[in-house]
């Protein structure tokens, strides 16, 4: 039986969040219309909106909306550009979280210009079709989709197409990790890199850490659970690669990586275990576990560990973008 953890006490094999993350957790949970099972979809998307509403402004003022072809119709893209740079520039395609049900363009907007701001590149934000009206594989054929046009279409955007990254926050990086494993499937050109944030890595079971940090972590067990059944209503289904890339029998020859880990989420033993199969295989990946923080903490104003990850990240995906664009 594996031991339930407490925001306020002593994990079973760990620190206990910090005084910030404490505050943090607290002022989600009083301003949450309660769990996710009790409420609408509608009204699970609007407390997230809200809430995001309340983060400063995103620090890349050079922002525009576009759309890219997808398969039933466009696909809205946002475009952040930092001040200053020279076409053609490095690119992150970025993958908005939500549980594949609540994030959408505006939700993420302080992140994904966080992102550009911070690793001083565009980052082309992709708005997928959102489950439960569209369920799985909607959002990753969305996904891939939207890379696939932003590559073959770089020079409209002013990117350079050596140094184009995918980059997602749990179910977007569950979309970008299956962009990468489509990509080398099909043999197609892949992305020089990864970032995954708080990944979402395998739906077909539950970890180790679902167990451990049930609730009271802002991202619950019941909620996940939620979030699933909403994107998969065929349990048989989320045990395909694209639903859950881990199971991928193959994941050599994919795109070097850096994932972020809360080390008490939910989450957590995804990020930890999609990091130990990588590196098996030969895939040169960078961790970063952020030990006393939540799901959802990357990219969140006040945080020491948000900061610490957001420079951690942007660090890694510089230097990917000078090893694409070296001369051989």
């Amino acid at each position: 039986m594996v031991e339930r953890a407490t925001p306020n006490g002593p994990l079973p094999d760990g620190p206990w969040i910090d005084e910030q993350t404490q505050a943090l957790v607290a002022r989600l949970a009083q301003e949450s219309p309660g769990p996710f099972r009790q409420n609408s979809v509608a009204v699970n998307r609007d407390a997230l909106r809200r809430a995001m509403s309340k983060r400063p402004p995103a620090p890349v003022t050079d922002v525009t909306d576009s759309t890219v072809p997808g398969p039933t119709g466009d696909i809205r893209v946002r475009v952040y550009r930092p001040d200053g740079l020279t076409a053609p520039t490095p690119a992150a395609v970025f993958f908005h979280g939500g549980g594949w049900v609540r994030g959408d363009l505006d939700t993420h907007h302080y992140m994904a210009g966080t992102l550009a701001h911070a690793a001083q590149c565009v980052v082309i934000a992709v708005d997928y079709r959102r489950a439960p009206e569209d369920p799985y594989p909607a959002a990753v054929d969305d996904a891939i989709a939207a890379y696939a046009h932003i590559v073959a279409h770089a020079n409209d955007f002013r990117i350079d197409p050596r140094a184009i990254a995918v980059a997602g926050d749990s179910s977007g990086a569950n979309l970008a990790a299956a962009v990468c494993v489509r990509h080398k499937v099909e043999r197609m050109p892949l992305p020089c890199f990864q970032l995954l944030i708080c990944p979402i890595v395998d739906i077909s079971r539950e970890a180790r850490s679902y167990e451990m940090f049930a609730e009271g972590f802002s991202l619950t067990r019941d909620g996940m659970r939620w979030f699933v059944e909403q994107y998969t209503p065929e349990p048989a289904r989320r045990r395909e690669v694209m639903a859950s890339p881990i199971l991928s029998r193959d994941l050599s020859g994919l795109p070097a990586a850096h994932i972020v880990v809360a080390g008490c989420d939910v989450l957590r033993d995804d990020g930890l275990a999609y990091a130990a199969r990588l590196r098996e295989v030969g895939v040169p990946t960078s961790l970063d576990v952020q030990h006393h923080t939540v799901h959802g903490f990357f990219a969140t104003p006040g945080l020491d560990a948000s900061d610490r990850a957001v420079e951690t990240a942007a660090r890694a995906l510089r230097s990917a973008f000078r090893h694409a664009t070296r001369d051989v």
